[in-house]
C-alpha cells in the first residue's frame, strides 16, 4: 500500500478490501477473531486498521477504504474503523421496492445503521443494473430514487450507482444515469421532477408519452410479490400485459417524433422488450415466423448505438447472442 501510495501521490483513497464472490478464511486464528467480534468482517476490519496506522504515520492525507460485502456486511463488535478508514458498505436489497420497505434482505437496513454509529466515513456500492441481462427490462427507477434518498438521510457521505459500466445504451441508461446524478447531487430534489425534466429534452415531442410508459414501468414495479437482486431472468418479473402495454405506449411515441436521433432513441427503450420477446416468444404472442424480424430489430439498433454487452462477462459477447437469435430464427429469412 505504501507503495501504491509512492507511486500515485495524487490519489486521495486507497482500497484493501477482500475478493469479490463468497470465501472467508477458515483458519484457526481468523476463526477465534470472528468469535469475538461476532462477524466474519472482524478479521478484515483488524487487519485494514493495521494497514491504517501505518499509512496514518507517513501519509495523514491518505484514506484507506475496504467493502463490507456479502458475507461482512455485519459490522464486528469490537474493532472499529481508524478515522482514515472508509467503510464501502454494498448494498443488498429489493431493486424494484427499495431495501428500506422491502424484506428482501432484512438486515441492510441495520448493518447500516450500526456502520453509521461507529464511523462518519461510510461509501455504498450500489446496484443498479441487472447482471444477466443488461437488455432486459428493469423497473427499478422509483426504488432506486428511494434508495438515495435513504442514504442521504442515514450519514451516508459517498456513492457509487453501478449500472452497465460494460458498454453503452444498455436498457434505461441515459436516463437512468442522469436521475441517479441528480440525485447524488442534491438528494431533496423530486425524482419524477427529474424524469420530467429528462424527458422533455431528450425526446422532444414524443416526452409525454414516454413518461406514460415510466408508469407503466413503476405500476408493476410495485407488484408485492415480485423481488429483484443483481440477476433475473426478464421472463419472470415481465408479465404479458405489461410488455404489450410497453411496446403501445413506445411504439406510439417513436410516431411522434422525426428525426434520425429522436427515433433512435425511442427504439433504445423499445429494444429491453423486443430482447424479452426473443427470451420467450410463445409467452409474449410472437407468432411462428415473426421472431426474425425482432432480431433484425434488435440487430439495428445494437448497432447503431454500439452496445457490445448483453450481460456480464468477458470480452464482447452481444455479437455472441446475436448469433445464437439467427441460428435459432434465422431460418425464417432463409425460407424468405
Amino acid at each position: 500500500v505504501l507503495k501504491w501510495i509512492e507511486g500515485n501521490p495524487e490519489v486521495p483513497i486507497f482500497d484493501v478490501s477482500q475478493n469479490d464472490g463468497n470465501g472467508w478464511c477458515e483458519c484457526e486464528s481468523c476463526s477465534k477473531v470472528v468469535a469475538e467480534e461476532g462477524s466474519q468482517h472482524g478479521p478484515i476490519m483488524r487487519f485494514v486498521n493495521a494497514i491504517a496506522d501505518e499509512v496514518a504515520e507517513k501519509y495523514p492525507d491518505k484514506l484507506i477504504e475496504t467493502l463490507a460485502f456479502l458475507y461482512s456486511t455485519k459490522p464486528s463488535a469490537l474493532t472499529r474503523p481508524r478515522p482514515n478508514v472508509i467503510i464501502r458498505l454494498c448494498h443488498g436489497g429489493c431493486y424494484f421496492h427499495g431495501f428500506e420497505t422491502c424484506g428482501m434482505d432484512a438486515h441492510f437496513v441495520d448493518y447500516l445503521d450500526a456502520w453509521s454509529q461507529q464511523t462518519d466515513r461510510i461509501f455504498i456500492w450500489h446496484y443498479a443494473t441487472n447482471f444477466a441481462h443488461y437488455l432486459a427490462p428493469n423497473q427499478n427507477l422509483d426504488g432506486l430514487a428511494r434508495d438515495l434518498a435513504y442514504y442521504a438521510d442515514h450519514g451516508v457521505n459517498g456513492v457509487m450507482v453501478q449500472g452497465n459500466y460494460q458498454s453503452s445504451a444498455a436498457e434505461l441508461a441515459d436516463l437512468r444515469s442522469y436521475l441517479a446524478a441528480q440525485l447524488l447531487w442534491d438528494p431533496s430534489r423530486d425524482p419524477m421532477a427529474i424524469r420530467k425534466e429528462f424527458c422533455e429534452g431528450y425526446y422532444g415531442a414524443a416526452a409525454t408519452k414516454v413518461l406514460e410508459f415510466l408508469s407503466v414501468m413503476d405500476e408493476y414495479g410495485r407488484d408485492p410479490d415480485v423481488h429483484v437482486f443483481a440477476a433475473w431472468d426478464p421472463v419472470a418479473t415481465v408479465p404479458t400485459e405489461m410488455l404489450t402495454r410497453c411496446l403501445s405506449l413506445l411504439t406510439n411515441a417513436r410516431n411522434f417524433v422525426q428525426s434520425p436521433e429522436h427515433v433512435n432513441r425511442i427504439e433504445k427503450l423499445l429494444l429491453p422488450f423486443w430482447y424479452t420477446q426473443l427470451r420467450d416468444p410463445a409467452k409474449y404472442g410472437v407468432a411462428p415466423g415473426d421472431e426474425w424480424a425482432i432480431v433484425e430489430d434488435c440487430r439495428r439498433v445494437i448497432e447503431a448505438n454500439g452496445i457490445e454487452f448483453f450481460a456480464e462477462g468477458p470480452a464482447p459477447n452481444v455479437a455472441g447472442w446475436l448469433d445464437t437469435m439467427t441460428e435459432r430464427y434465422g431460418g425464417q429469412a432463409r425460407q424468405e
